[in-house]
């Protein structure tokens, strides 16, 4: 039986966003860091994250500069 564990996909340290690249899954496992409002969007307009974590977790939490 295959065992799942859980991934921390969106993280945020006070200062950064980290996320999980999820184009490159299941082959590698990439984060990114994200400090900038133009980055986040990238990263969801990209696919690199689902949105809805990303958009969740970030914008109360650090100030992103555009």
């Amino acid at each position: 039986m295959t065992r799942i564990l859980p991934v921390d996909t969106v993280s945020f340290d006070g200062r950064e966003v980290t996320l999980l690249d999820q184009t490159l899954l299941p082959a590698q496992q990439v984060r990114l860091t994200v400090r900038t409002a133009a980055q986040m969007h990238e990263a969801i307009g990209m696919l690199r994250v689902r949105g809805a974590p990303a958009i969740r977790n970030a914008p109360k939490r650090v100030p992103l500069s555009a």
